[in-house]
């Protein structure tokens, strides 16, 4: 029984969780928040009918306690409750949408065929929309034989008048007189909407453009991610503050979609991590390091810097952005007080060629040096 009880819960949380909570994290990903709301409250109603369904099952079987012998404190009564109105509440809402939209389906299928002539008309889409807190529309697609005058607006009283409440309708005509060219002009409407989706869903690339207001190398869209990343021509005079603020000020700008800003690599960043004198007018904050170098793509860099408290703390944010740090303090002796401290941080790796001059030498030397040991010995 104890097999037969976990595999039941595993397939409950299999089934009816994890596919709602996965939603949730791909809406979040796409900044799709009522998408991820939706998904949430599947995701709360299932736990809770879950939730019921085991205590239930567990007082029939002698489990837990009988509900007369329960001690039904106020407190609990009141969590109940509200956990009650907070899955009620949308719920009934999005029941009463649906229940409406498919009222309005079947009066604007009887409506819009009435205004375009009968029976010879075919309906080839129709989208119904009620929300919540907007005016309810309908969209839909006839074609028929003949072009009907005022079949929209005939259209738009009759469903308003059956739902008793205004609709907006947008009723598109194509006039087809046999079956071949009815086939042909549904097929044109199907390509013409899919291209229209696809126009709809491109980034405001100039927007984005205008929002920088630099040269650009290149500008391209990840429609799963809603990112759009720009890579700007090298500006006199900029530095690397100058384009995270740029990038902060584009996405204030853009409710639909990330602007990712690829900024000019550098060889090297010197990184204030201590405020003092003689501060060098090139160094930035850790965190602005931290940004390029995620942008840029890096894995993995050596930092030339004094052991102190402040290296170990830039170290710690950039592997939180996922950028592995090398500390080198051989070269990098600890400052007097009061002075300014700098970490060097070299992006580039070590070239192929570099390396195996590097590995060569270190050959060489291990050679020369066994040759003196074998000298000596001798």
């Amino acid at each position: 029984m104890i097999g037969k009880g976990g595999t039941a819960i595993g397939v409950a949380i299999a089934t009816a969780l994890m596919p709602p909570l996965a939603v949730v994290g791909y809406g979040m990903g796409v900044l799709q928040v009522q998408f991820a709301l939706g998904a949430l409250l599947l995701f709360l109603t299932n736990l809770a009918a879950i939730t019921l369904s085991f205590a239930v099952i567990a007082r029939m079987s002698g489990a837990a306690k009988p509900l007369y012998k329960v001690e039904w404190k106020p407190r609990f009564v009141a969590i109940i409750f509200v956990a009650f109105l907070v899955l009620a509440v949308p719920l009934t809402m999005t029941l009463s949408r649906l229940s409406k939209e498919a009222t309005m389906r079947i009066a604007a299928r009887s409506a819009i065929t009435e205004a375009c002539g009968g029976k010879d008309a075919d309906i080839a889409q129709l989208e119904v929309s009620w929300p919540l807190f907007d005016k309810p529309s309908v969209q839909a697609l006839v074609v028929a034989p003949t072009y009907s005058s005022n079949a929209e607006m005939q259209s738009r009283k009759r469903i308003s008048a059956f739902m008793g409440t205004p609709v907006d309708v947008n009723l598109q005509q194509l006039q087809a007189a046999d079956f071949q060219s009815q086939t042909r002009a549904m097929i044109d409407a199907a390509m013409q909407r899919t291209a229209a989706g696809i126009a709809a869903d491109v980034p405001p690339y100039d927007r984005i453009r205008a929002s920088i207001g630099l040269p650009t190398h290149g500008i391209w869209a990840n429609r799963a991610e809603r990112r759009v990343y720009v890579e700007p021509i090298a500006a006199p005079g900029w530095t690397l503050t100058d384009y995270a603020e740029v990038e902060k000020s584009a996405n204030s700008q853009q409710k639909d979609w990330n602007v990712r800003i690829l900024p000019p690599a550098s060889e090297e960043l010197r990184v204030l991590i201590r405020q003092g004198d003689r501060t060098p007018e090139d160094a930035i904050s850790p965190a602005t390091a931290a940004w390029a170098l995620k942008r840029w793509g890096m894995g993995a860099v050596t930092i030339a810097a004094p052991k102190v408290e402040e290296t170990d703390a830039m170290i710690e944010q950039f592997r939180t952005a996922g950028v592995a740090s090398a500390l080198d303090s051989e070269d990098a002796p600890v400052p007097p007080e009061g002075r300014a401290v700098v970490a060097v941080v070299k992006v580039y790796a070590k070239s192929p060629t570099r390396r195996a001059q590097e590995a060569d030498e270190a050959k060489k030397a291990d050679e020369a040096r066994k040759s003196e040991e074998t000298a000596t010995n001798r």
